[in-house]
This record gives structure tokens, C-alpha cells and sequence, in this order.
């Protein structure tokens, strides 16, 4: 098997790209770089969704202000990755005004999936708009009709119908049928930010504006890796993809990290990257780290959603 395959794009995130008629005011160019208390507005992301069995297996994440008002070729496109299992119709005829969060994060699977879009979000308006939708109250959230929940044909990019959400606040909350949506609010309980492997992923990403985790076996791999593009200055910058991966032991990471290198200098990635560095960090997660320019903001994202990082080499669980 090949050590970098190129996956399928994901189409949620290229579909949802243009949604961008809610966008809130401009901020600088670094005014959602960190959360309150100084940590990344990932760590902030990942603080909003509780660790359980449902949750952890996998992240997207995308910081939805900045890349709604940093323009450039390639960034819009990557604006929901934090949202890639609401339906199209959900967000584009319900008339949600995602565009107004701050950022979007995804944890888990379908069906037991959570997605929080946070801040910009009002109580009235998210239930006039899924009532638009047919979709009916119950207790405090909404439940789609059973035609919304029926999973799109491959040919249509794989896009998972949303099954429930509710407003929270300033922040939407939504699921697939058999979500809990107390794990996007998880007030008291622990938190994925909290949970050593994925918090040692994140602070090993930095300053990313997307970014995808893995921590189950799929498609072949052991995946507890998780990849990202970091912040830019402005929309002329090159992307700078970062992947940091967990392995076993001290070895492992040194044999991965060769992996890697081979990797980047050869087929499609030669082409796709540049100004390589791959770093062994160490640490007891003996984490890899690689930073390369990208050709586009969605390079290494893309990549990684179709399982083509990083070699097969023991990678333990989460």
C-alpha cells in the first residue's frame, strides 16, 4: 500500500464554501487565534465536547469567523470542515445562520454524532427555521422528519443527514438520530480537550484554522493522527499543512518519521508540498510531527480524509 493516497474530497466542504450570506463582521487577522485564557481555539473547540465512547473516535474542526473573512483562493473552502455532517439542505434552504459562528467542530461518527456550531446562533430563529424544514419540537429540540434522515447516495459526496439539534444559547447544537445531544454541552463532565492523546494532538497542531483527528482503526490504519492548516497572516501566505501523529515507543516515531520524509519527496506529495520538516517530539504519546507548504489551504486535509497518512506502522489507540 502506497504511503500517501489521495482520498475522495470531502464534499461538505467544498459545497458548503459559497454559504457565506450570514458571515459576521470582519475580525483582524488574528483575533480568533486563541481562546480565553490563552489556549488555541481548537482546545477551545474540543473543551465544548464531552469524552465519551461516541465522541472520541474522530474530530473536524474549523475556525468559521476567520476563514469567513480572510478571502483568498482555496480558504473559503475549507470554512465548514468542522461541520461535515450537516446536510446541505439543513444549512442551505433552512436559511441557519452558521455563517455568524465563531467555529464549527464535529466529534464522532454517524450515526452518534455531535456538531456545535458556536456563537452567533438565536433560539427563535433556529426553530423557525427547521419548522421551515417540517422538522417538529420535542421537549427542548427539534426532530427531523424521517424523509431529512434517509443517508445520501455516495455519488452525492457522502453528506450525513442531521437527525436532531437544538439551540443552546448562542451556540446550535445538532445530531444524527442516535446522538446525545448533551455531549455538545457538556456542563460538569469531562471533555475531549481534557483527554491526554487528543489534547497532545492538538497542542502538537498549534494554531491550526481546520483541521481533522482520527483515534480508531479505519480503512487499514491505525489512525491517532490528526491534521491541519495552520493560521495564515493574510490570504497571499502559503498554506502551512501540519500532521502530527502518536505512536508506540521511541522507535516507532523515529520509523515513521523516516516514513514520512520518504513520503513528502516522492509521487504526488513531491508535488503537493514543500519546505518539509518532520520532527520527532517525544513526549509519552512519542508524538511525529510534519510541516510542509501546501498547494492549497485543503491539501493535507483532503489527503488525510481519504486515509493517506501516514504508513502503517504501530499506532496505538486513543
Amino acid at each position: 500500500m502506497s504511503l500517501w493516497r489521495l482520498g475522495p474530497l470531502v464534499a461538505v466542504v467544498v459545497l458548503l464554501g459559497g454559504c457565506d450570506a450570514n458571515a459576521p463582521a470582519a475580525p483582524s487577522a488574528t483575533s480568533s487565534a486563541t481562546a480565553p485564557g490563552g489556549g488555541s481555539r481548537l482546545l477551545e473547540a474540543l473543551a465544548h465536547v464531552a469524552d465519551s465512547d461516541a465522541t472520541r473516535a474522530r474530530f473536524d474542526f474549523s475556525d468559521v469567523a476567520f476563514l469567513g473573512t480572510i478571502g483568498g483562493p482555496g480558504w473559503a473552502g475549507i470554512r465548514y470542515q468542522g461541520a461535515r455532517n450537516v446536510s446541505l439542505k439543513l444549512v442551505g434552504d433552512a436559511g441557519l445562520p452558521i455563517g455568524a459562528a465563531q467555529y464549527a467542530v464535529t466529534a464522532g461518527e454517524e450515526p452518534r454524532h455531535v456538531i456545535v456550531f458556536a456563537g452567533g446562533q438565536d433560539v427563535a430563529a433556529v426553530a423557525a427555521a427547521l419548522r421551515k424544514l417540517g422538522w417538529t419540537a420535542d421537549g427542548d429540540r427539534f426532530v427531523a422528519p424521517a424523509a431529512a434522515m434517509t443517508p445520501a447516495p455516495p455519488n452525492d459526496g457522502g453528506l450525513i443527514p442531521a437527525g436532531q439539534a437544538r439551540a443552546s444559547g448562542a451556540d446550535l447544537l445538532v445530531g444524527g438520530q442516535a446522538s446525545d445531544l448533551a455531549d455538545a454541552a457538556p456542563a460538569g463532565r469531562a471533555t475531549l480537550a481534557q483527554r491526554p492523546a487528543v489534547a497532545a494532538l492538538a497542542g502538537c497542531l498549534g494554531d491550526v484554522v481546520a483541521a481533522l483527528g482520527r483515534f480508531r482503526p479505519a480503512g487499514g490504519y491505525l489512525a491517532v493522527a490528526a491534521a491541519g492548516v495552520r493560521r495564515p497572516a493574510s490570504a497571499e501566505e502559503k498554506p502551512r499543512a501540519v500532521l502530527c501523529t502518536a505512536t508506540k515507543s521511541a522507535s516507532d516515531a523515529e520509523a515513521v518519521a523516516e516514513q514520512l520524509r520518504q513520503g513528502f519527496r516522492t509521487g504526488r506529495s513531491a508535488q503537493q508540498y514543500g519546505d518539509v520538516t518532520v520532527t520527532v517530539l517525544g513526549g509519552p504519546e512519542h508524538l511525529v510531527r510534519a510541516e510542509a507548504t501546501a498547494a492549497a489551504p485543503g491539501t493535507m486535509l483532503f489527503t488525510f480524509a481519504g486515509y493517506g497518512l501516514p504508513g502503517e506502522t504501530g499506532q496505538p489507540e486513543v
